[in-house]
C-alpha cells in the first residue's frame, strides 16, 4: 500500500528537482543558447537573374527604389514633415499628401 504513494512522491520529487535545475541553474546558459540560435546572419546577397520576353524586353530584374513610409497619425500632427520630405525627395507635396 505505501509503494506506489512513495513511489510517486519519489518522481514528483524528481520531476521538481529537474524543472528547478533548468529554470534557476542552467537559465542564463540556455538563455545566450537560445538567443545565439535566433539569430542568422548572411553574409552574402542571394544571385538573381533578370528575365526578359521574346522580345527582348525586361520582365524581372535588379532595380533600386526608394520607399517612405509615415504613420498617417504622425504625419498629421507634424505637417512640416510632409513638406520637409516632399523637397529631398523632389516631388509635390500634394502627390505624397494623397498617398
Amino acid at each position: 500500500m505505501l509503494v506506489f504513494p512513495v513511489l510517486g512522491s519519489l518522481l514528483f520529487g524528481a520531476l521538481f528537482f529537474r524543472l528547478w535545475y533548468i529554470q534557476v541553474v542552467k537559465a542564463e546558459e540556455l538563455t545566450e543558447k537560445a538567443e545565439a540560435s535566433r539569430v542568422i546572419k548572411v553574409d552574402k546577397l542571394a544571385p538573381r537573374g533578370l528575365m526578359f520576353d521574346r522580345r527582348g524586353n525586361m520582365v524581372a530584374g535588379v532595380k533600386s527604389e526608394i520607399v517612405v513610409t509615415a504613420v498617417p497619425v504622425d504625419v498629421r500632427k507634424n505637417p512640416e514633415v510632409l513638406d520637409r520630405v516632399a523637397q529631398i525627395l523632389g516631388v509635390d507635396r500634394k502627390r505624397l499628401q494623397e498617398k
